[in-house]
């Protein structure tokens, strides 16, 4: 799968892309907003304080609005 970019796909696609990461259980690449990088496993998505939260294997919860891309590997 090709980067997707929360700017350009919207929130609500971009959910269902992490979505489709939490069901394959596979690791992805992720970039945040302020520009790290890393590859890590979405183990789940919830609602904290009215926002969308990615848990990640390794990172814990990082809150959706502050993810810029997301890349499926293998």
């Amino acid at each position: 799968m090709k980067r997707a970019d929360q700017d350009v796909l919207g929130s609500d696609e971009f959910l269902d892309v992490l979505e489709q990461a939490v069901l394959r259980g596979k690791q992805v690449a992720v970039e945040l907003r302020d520009g790290t990088a890393f590859v890590d496993r979405i183990t789940d998505l919830t609602a904290a304080d009215g926002a969308d939260v990615a848990v990640f294997e390794a990172r814990g919860r990082i809150v959706v609005a502050n993810i810029r891309t997301l890349s499926h590997l293998g």
